[in-house]
């Protein structure tokens, strides 16, 4: 019998456990209390993932279908949009040197019947063999949910071992950015908060833009594979407001330097964040790494 595992994707929280499902390479997350109440309708929805070719190879593209559930397994309805999409796709590598966030919408606009079947494809060649991590988030009426999965790539080549680096600078390309955390020693259960300091050719960028109707989006995995959180930055004396549970920001259309966000590690232990900001048009892939004591 397949279990139910639902999350809150306004701060998602999903521990990794054993779930291998007909020829689909993957493990389905084991339930784990998130932050923000589950409205009762979220309780009853399921999401199944398959995998095409059933064993996926390194360099070689694969179908991920999505099928959304009722708690009578038919299609799922009631599906809303969530920052601009119907659908979120979070793939993390176990060395944590992959991190792709896609969507159904990169392949051409959501169909009626993708809707009647609650049925929404992402295409993605994994770059090495190894073992990766796929979220998923959607809402429903409103309230956001999530469920996630491990899967393993075959062929070559290979993983590498994760490199470890706890710097609080990054540099990419021309962009300078800078991380300090609230309280700088990171407390395992208590509210951290993010501040993002964005820089370019050494001057702040105050031209910032939304990304998928968030000034941030933000991705924290454990470096033991457990514990990934999915939530969203906001500006510094922005307004935010909820949606049937579901927390959003709103994000003036031109921003900057700073973008701040809150978190909760929940345990000891290294954790990597990802981060996606955008410039000019560009998405700005950023990763640091931190220790929660």
């Amino acid at each position: 019998m397949r279990k139910k595992f639902l999350f809150p994707a306004c701060i998602l929280l999903l521990s990794f456990g054993l779930y291998f499902h007909g020829v689909v390479l993957a493990e389905k997350a084991q339930k784990h209390e998130g932050h923000g109440a589950q409205s009762p309708a979220a309780l009853l929805t399921s999401v199944d993932l398959e995998i095409k070719p059933s064993e996926p190879k390194a360099g070689k593209e694969a179908e991920l279908i999505f099928s959304l559930k009722d708690a009578d397994g038919k299609p799922l309805k009631g599906l809303t949009i969530s920052h601009e999409r119907i659908l979120h796709a979070i793939i993390i590598s176990a060395d944590f040197s992959v991190f792709a966030h896609i969507h159904p919408e990169d392949l051409g606009a959501v169909t009626p019947d993708m809707l009647k079947k609650a049925e929404f494809k992402v295409k993605y060649a994994f770059p090495r063999a190894g073992r990766y991590m796929i979220a998923v988030d959607y809402a429903l009426k409103g309230s956001g949910l999530s469920e996630g999965f491990t899967m393993d790539v075959s062929g070559s080549p290979v993983m590498g071992s994760m490199l470890k680096d706890f710097s609080r600078k990054q540099k990419i390309g021309d962009y300078e950015i800078i991380l300090k955390t609230m309280p700088e020693k990171i407390k395992a259960g208590r509210k951290t908060v993010l501040s993002y300091e964005i820089k370019k050719d050494g001057k702040k960028v105050t031209d910032l833009e939304p990304y998928l109707g968030a000034p941030m989006h933000i991705a924290v995995m454990m470096t033991d594979f457990n514990n990934f959180q999915h939530t969203h930055g906001e500006v510094p004396g922005g307004s935010k407001h909820s949606s049937s549970g579901h927390e959003m920001h709103d994000a003036p259309a031109k921003f900057g330097p700073i973008i701040k966000a809150s978190l909760l590690f929940p345990v000891k232990g290294e954790y990597v964040i990802f981060g996606e900001i955008k410039h000019k048009g560009k998405v700005i892939p950023i990763k640091f790494m931190i220790k929660a004591e």
